[in-house]
Parts: structure tokens; C-alpha cells; sequence
């Protein structure tokens, strides 16, 4: 690739050498018929001047060609612009797109015109009637008229009726309000509205207009109202009645009993007070909830006939009748589980002797202790495989995982592996395993876990350190590891600084061996999505000497590429670049050509005929100036696998002949 890097200084010796005494040039038709007065001549029906490409960026500040000398013309490649760009006055400047430019038809308000005064007075005058002078003055010189009138002396015209006949009533300058309905008086019953046009109107409040007649469009009856009577709507209108109606009488608010009233509440009823009721109280439901009950007056109260029922309290805060106590004051135990037997009589009367004494049986497995060494054990339902574990801070045994070992196990509810926490700070690590491939609901792929996987069936390892879990995540073909905030479900992401993404571990088959030296590369044997290859025949890396072979594991330079080629995104593919010397001896006599064809030596691989020749001598051609002879390499190509063709021109006066011996450089490339 070095050779590349000179391949255009190369060219410009090519270019150049042709005419290196007379320091001009012509390209193209009769190379040989040069105008002394151009120093550059282009004379061809067929092609023509191609100028440098470059990208926007290169002119612009920083670019490579920002500072370059006043005259440089260049052809600016970026969408938008694809235009020539010339450099004048230290500054970069396009050309302009002469079609694009008219004088007809401006479009207004993007573009700005520019006049003089005495244009603009000329293009904006109307006539003997407007003038504008020097200065944008508008001024009224002439005589203007107006439906055949002419102005007064100080230029007026008076309208006359007509003149506005459909918006204009030049009579119309006086109003008159009249007193009537709804309305008392005015300040002015007519008044001048050129002078004075403000009125001040006395509504008439006593009026039906603004006395309401109707409520939400239903008419109020005219009969007065009485004390404590209220508006009743009889199927017509508004009627003032006394608080009655059909379906029984109304509760006035005031202490005196009510005597003539009944009423039925359908709802709940709330009394903030005191509830006294003269007669007696029926109830259809079967509970009085209340905080206490008191009878009163027990003293005149007449018992019923005695018997042997007592009222009590169930648990559920229910009176209920039950036998008398002092009828109940014996009781009998039996032995049976749990329980050996008793240190009194099998019956004994509590009236006289209340004390007991049980002897347990501990044999039995009735006995369900709930504590241990007077240490509570607490109610929670132990899983499968729990252990008890003092709490210091409830004071209680509580079943918990068992951690023998510094690790636990669990299954995933979900898929969302947030979840898998490491909860007991006295444990490192807890191993989770995923729903079940089989699991109709939840199984599938890890949510919120490295991305391209497909595997069912995947495990994580929580290891927690403090207030963080770090996550090692596993499946089929899938190593990746991440670290969360937080030790209890659900985790959350560790924003960082740094922020932490899941890293993936990179695998390769199981079979691979990898050469020293061998490139690696992303590949798939499967379905991996962090897998990774070496073809070290193709892709060789030689760290001594610092060397990148392609298609070959034996780079013999910086970069070896053993194959074709291609240089830049819209470049051609080559398939080789061969330098070698050949030596030529000739003489090329005066306004003459000489055509040499000379052989590749022995080594260089096959030529191709479409392959480009560059060819420049080791030595100075007309090595002194001011000769007579002007000999020039014309064009050089390849004529088969083993021999290239040289055109030298002489456009002197005198014949040269090329030393004997001379050693010309030749690069081939195809």
C-alpha cells in the first residue's frame, strides 16, 4: 500500500515530463501543434478537463484547503451544493448557476429591491395628484375629485347623502328612548349622539319582566303566599301550599312533638342525639349492636317465673341464653393422648376445689410446642427444605432457606430476572433458576437479561455485596454477567457513573483451537450471538514485525494482501501492483516518435493488457536546458503477460538519443 501513497506524484511526472523544457503543455489532438502563448492546452471532441473532487468539509474552516492560495478552483461533491467553488480574496466563494437567475416575475418577500430616489419617485408616482419627493415626502400637488366634486380651500370634501349609501346614514345623529315595560326612564329622552352618545336606562324591577313568573320554564301561579307555606308543583304549574302531600305529613325542625306525623325511612337512618321513644319498639332483624346495655328502674321490675337460664356473651359478641352457673361447678377428665393422668379423682367439685394437677404425656405428638428453650417460634408456614433461624430482630426462631454452605437455591415466579435477589446478608450467593421450559404461563426467555438470547431454560447467579448484586447469568450458549443496585427484589439498574449494561462473555466452538497469531472474528456455528473464529491461513496477524496478511498467514509488509483489492468506498478492484526497472536505448529523431517494446524481467507474475503502465527514467531526459531536443514518454501500456510498449515523442529540432544503459522505473498496476 505504500506504492499507492505515490501514485499521484507519480502521475504528475508523467503529466509534466513531456514538456519540461518548453514549460508548456498539451493534451489530447496533435500534442505536437502547441500555442506558445497558453501554458496549458486540453484539444479534444471527446473528453475534457475533469477538476479536483472534494467534500465541503475541505474548503471549510480546518480543512486541508481552507488556506490555499487565491485562484484555486475546486468542484464541491456534497448533496445541496454540486458546484464549482473558487477561491478569491482569501475566502472560499461559489459560482454562480447562471439559469437559475431571471429578472422576471421577483417573488415577493424574498427578494429585496434597491432604488434610488429619483427611481423611486418615478416608479411609485401617480400621476398630478401624488408626488414623493427626495427625501420619501408624499404630498397632494394636484387637483383630486370626488363624485364629480372638487375639494374646499383647505382641500376637504364634504359627503354628501349617497356617497356611503350602504354602510354611511349621514342624518342619523339622534336617538330617542321611550319609557314602557321593564324600563322607567332615561337622563335624555332624545339626545344628540355626535355631541353625546352615553344613556343611563332605570329598569323596572317591579315589573313582571323582572319579576321571575317562571321557574326553569314552568309557570309560578299568581296567588299569594302564606306563613310556612312552600311552592308545590301540582302537575301544571308552581302553587304556594302548606307542607303537605300524598304520601303523608312533613317533620317540622323544632322541639314540640309532632303529634299529627308519621314517616318511613327506606334508607339508614343517623341521629347525632338522644333517640326517646313514648311506646314500644319493634325490630324485624335479629341484632342490636350497641356499646352497652342499661336497664333502669330494675327495683320495680316484676321477675318472671325462675328457672335455670342464664344470658350470656358468645365469642362472636352475641347474647345468648345458657345454663346457670352454679349449676356447672364439677367437671371429670379423662386420660388419653397427651395426657397421662390427673392428681386428683377422676371428678372433683370446683366449688370446693378449684387446683389441678395434669401430668403431660411428652412421648405424644400432640403437644405443639411454640417455643423452644422459652424462645417464641414464630406462626409463619415453613417451604419445603426450610430450617429455623433466630431472628434477633423479631426475637423469634422464623423458618428460612437452609444455607449450609453460604448459598441458596430458588425458582423464578417470573421471567423478569430483577427478581433473582440475594436477600440473607449472611449468605453470598443464591442460585436461581428460571420458570420451567414447560410452564404454559411464564416459560421463555429471560426479560431484562442480555439481549439475543432464544434459550428456555436459563439460570443466574446472585452475588451480593452490601447494597449491590452482581448477576452471573448462563444458558445454552450465553455467558454474560451485570451488576444491580439494591440486595432485595426487584432489583434496579445501576445508573452509575459508570453506568452498567450486561457484558456478555465471549465463547468459541467447542472443538476450536486457536493458532498464535490467527485474527479473530464474530461468527455463528449455531445460534451464539457472542461467538467468535480464527482462519489464521487468511487473516494472520505477525506481531514481531508488526505485519497484517490477507489471504496469506506470511505478511511480507505492513499490510500483505495476497488477492485483489479495491481502495475507497467507490474504487475499483485490483488484483496486483508490480514495480520493476527494465533498461531502453534508442534515438528518437527531431519532430519524430520512437516506440520501444520491452520485456518484463523474470519473476513478475502475468501482465494484463488492461493494466495501467506508469514508467519514468532514473535519469534527466534533455538534461540541459535550453536544448534543442524535447523528448517526452507519449504513453506506455501493457501488450501481453510479458512485454510492455514505451511511446517516446521529440518535438526539438535536433535528434537525442537515450544513453545506453539508461534504467527506467516501471509500476505496473491491474
Amino acid at each position: 500500500m505504500t506504492v499507492l501513497r505515490y501514485l499521484p506524484v507519480l502521475g504528475l511526472g508523467f503529466l509534466f515530463s513531456a514538456r519540461a523544457t518548453a514549460q508548456q503543455m498539451k493534451l489530447g489532438l496533435q500534442p505536437t501543434l502547441i500555442k506558445k502563448e497558453a501554458l496549458l492546452e486540453l484539444n479534444s471532441d471527446n473528453q475534457g478537463l475533469l477538476l479536483n473532487r472534494v467534500p465541503k468539509s475541505a474548503i471549510s474552516t480546518g480543512g486541508a484547503l481552507f488556506n490555499a492560495n487565491d485562484g484555486m478552483f475546486v468542484y464541491v461533491t456534497d448533496p445541496g451544493e454540486k458546484c464549482l467553488y473558487i477561491k478569491a480574496n482569501g475566502a472560499w466563494k461559489k459560482l454562480a448557476d447562471f439559469s437559475s437567475i431571471t429578472t422576471d416575475n421577483v417573488p415577493e418577500g424574498t427578494t429585496n429591491l434597491y432604488f434610488t430616489q429619483a427611481r423611486a419617485r418615478s416608479a411609485f408616482s401617480a400621476g398630478n395628484g401624488i408626488n414623493i419627493s427626495a427625501a420619501g415626502v408624499i404630498s397632494n400637488t394636484g387637483v383630486l375629485t370626488f363624485n364629480a366634486r372638487t375639494p374646499d380651500a383647505v382641500g376637504n370634501i364634504a359627503p354628501v347623502a349617497g356617497d356611503y349609501a350602504s354602510f354611511y346614514l349621514p342624518k342619523a345623529t339622534q336617538l330617542t328612548l321611550t319609557a314602557g315595560t321593564g324600563m322607567k326612564a332615561t337622563t335624555t329622552a332624545t339626545q344628540n349622539l355626535n355631541t353625546n352618545p352615553s344613556f343611563t336606562i332605570d329598569a323596572d324591577n317591579g315589573s313582571a319582566i323582572w319579576n321571575a313568573n317562571k321557574l326553569s320554564s314552568v309557570a309560578v301561579s299568581t296567588t299569594a303566599p302564606t306563613v310556612n307555606q312552600v311552592l308545590t308543583f301540582n302537575g301544571t304549574q308552581w302553587e304556594p301550599k302548606a307542607p303537605t302531600g300524598v304520601t303523608g305529613n312533613f317533620i317540622n325542625n323544632n322541639a314540640a312533638l309532632q303529634t299529627g306525623a308519621t314517616f318511613n325511612i327506606g334508607g339508614d337512618g343517623s341521629i347525632g342525639g338522644n333517640l326517646q321513644v313514648g311506646g314500644n319498639s319493634t325490630m324485624s332483624g335479629n341484632q342490636l349492636l350497641m356499646g352497652k346495655l342499661t336497664l333502669n328502674s330494675l327495683a320495680a321490675v316484676t321477675p318472671g317465673a325462675a328457672n335455670t337460664k342464664v344470658l350470656s356473651l358468645n365469642a362472636a359478641g352475641d347474647v345468648i341464653v345458657t345454663q346457670h352457673a352454679y349449676l356447672t361447678r364439677k367437671i371429670k377428665l379423662v386420660a388419653g393422648s397427651g395426657v397421662i393422668n390427673f392428681g386428683a379423682a377422676g371428678e372433683q367439685d370446683l366449688s370446693a376445689d378449684r387446683s389441678w394437677q395434669i401430668s403431660v404425656d411428652s412421648a405424644k405428638n400432640i403437644w405443639n410446642a411454640n417455643k423452644i428453650q422459652n424462645n417464641p417460634v414464630a406462626t409463619t408456614a415453613p417451604n419445603d427444605g426450610d430450617v429455623l433461624k433466630w431472628n434477633a430482630t423479631t426475637q423469634m426462631y422464623t423458618p428460612a432457606e437452609d444455607i449450609t454452605g453460604g448459598a441458596s437455591y430458588g425458582t423464578l415466579a417470573t421471567r423478569d430476572i430483577r427478581n433473582a435477589d440475594a436477600p440473607d446478608e449472611r449468605y453470598r450467593m443464591k442460585i436461581w433458576q428460571g420458570p420451567s421450559p414447560s410452564d404454559p404461563v411464564n416459560a421463555g426467555t429471560v426479560q431484562y437479561g442480555p439481549g439475543g438470547t432464544s434459550a428456555f431454560a436459563w439460570s443466574v447467579l446472585a452475588f451480593r455485596s452490601g447494597s449491590y448484586t452482581t448477576h452471573l447469568y448462563f444458558d445454552k450458549n450465553t455467558m454474560a454477567i451485570r451488576e444491580w443496585q439494591g440486595s432485595q427484589k426487584p432489583l434496579s439498574a445501576n445508573a452509575g457513573p459508570p453506568a452498567n449494561p450486561w457484558y456478555k462473555m465471549v465463547t468459541t466452538y467447542g472443538d476450536n483451537s486457536f493458532t498464535p497469531g490467527g485474527l479473530l472474528f464474530g461468527y455463528r456455528t449455531s445460534d451464539a450471538t457472542s461467538e467468535v473464529a480464527q482462519d489464521a491461513g487468511n487473516l494472520f496477524w505477525d506481531n514481531t514485525n508488526k505485519e497484517l496478511g490477507i489471504n496469506t498467514s506470511n505478511p511480507q509488509a505492513a499490510l500483505d494482501v495476497n488477492g485483489d483489492f479495491k481502495l475507497g468506498q467507490n474504487g475499483t478492484v485490483l488484483n496486483g501492483m508490480y514495480k520493476f526497472q527494465v533498461t531502453i536505448t534508442g534515438t528518437v529523431a527531431f519532430q519524430k516518435q520512437l516506440v520501444v517494446t520491452v520485456p518484463a524481467p523474470s519473476g513478475v507474475p502475468a501482465l494484463s493488457t488492461d493494466a495501467n503502465v506508469i514508467i519514468n527514467p532514473t535519469i534527466d531526459l534533455n538534461p540541459t536546458s535550453g536544448t534543442t531536443t524535447a523528448v517526452a514518454i507519449g504513453w506506455a501500456r501493457v501488450i501481453s503477460s510479458t512485454q510492455i510498449k514505451v511511446y517516446f515523442t521529440n518535438a526539438g529540432t535536433a535528434n537525442y538519443t537515450i544513453p545506453a544503459g539508461t534504467k527506467f522505473n516501471v509500476t505496473v498496476i491491474q
